[in-house]
């Protein structure tokens, strides 16, 4: 499937995969920052933003998508950073498709599989997109007194209710990938928010894990750097992927 996307920007093309519960609207500050440097390739995922889901899908079917959309492009290699959901995503697609990838940026995401617990919640957000709108499914990553609550829960609200629940039951039925990431042959920052302690810790396990990653926590930061710090989170992307050549 070719995905929805955005294109905006020139030079090296960086693709930009979002959360769960997004879409490519939440890279909208981040992809103006670098958009001097980068053309920069915002993907709607399989249900959200204005790309379909005829049915349940994995975590394989999005890496294909971002394959399928880069062939499209005519990619011959680029640079991929994605945000929760889409951080598992850009792991998958460069373990699935080495080579394609020049490099790796993953944000507030996790290689680990939830436990029964984990599956459990993501099961019930799954049931409340589907009853009450996605709008009301944000609740495992932001909670109403966040200053950017408001702009998740809008975000959300405007994705399709059944992509939505299909994208949190494709998380809540995945495998751990943690023990794949040795493979993992690109250069790879892992980024994280002091103020989201679960994923720096998922972050640590990734970085441990693979080879020659690079760490960095933000200060002050929750779940959603891209929102809630994307000025300083685009100065990072720009120095990290610049800096591979």
């Amino acid at each position: 499937m070719i995905p929805a996307h955005r294109i905006r920007g020139r030079g090296p093309t960086l693709l930009l995969s979002h959360g769960v519960i997004e879409s490519s609207r939440s890279w909208a500050e981040v992809a103006e920052a670098l958009e001097d440097r980068f053309t920069v390739v915002a993907v709607d995922g399989r249900g959200r933003g204005e790309t379909p889901a005829s049915g349940p899908f994995t975590y394989a079917d999005l890496a294909e998508d971002v394959e399928d959309l880069a062939r499209r492009l005519g990619l011959t290699a680029f640079f991929h950073a994605g945000h929760s959901m889409g951080g598992r995503v850009a792991l998958e697609h460069a373990l699935r498709f080495p080579g394609r990838a020049r490099g790796l940026a993953v944000i507030s995401a996790r290689a680990e599989a939830p436990d029964a617990a984990g599956r459990e919640r993501l099961r019930r957000l799954a049931a409340v997109a589907r009853e009450r709108g996605p709008g009301e499914a944000v609740g495992l990553w932001t909670s109403p007194e966040d200053a950017h609550h408001g702009r998740v829960r809008a975000i959300s609200a405007a994705n399709p209710a059944e992509g939505t629940a299909l994208a949190l039951e494709a998380i809540a039925s995945a495998d751990s990938l943690l023990e794949r990431l040795g493979e993992v042959g690109v250069p790879t920052l892992v980024v994280a928010g002091d103020r989201d302690p679960a994923y720096v810790r998922s972050a640590e396990l990734m970085a441990r894990a693979i080879p020659g990653a690079r760490l960095h926590v933000l200060e002050g930061v929750g779940h959603f750097p891209n929102l809630e710090a994307p000025v300083e989170l685009a100065a990072l992307l720009a120095g990290f992927f610049g800096g591979l050549g």
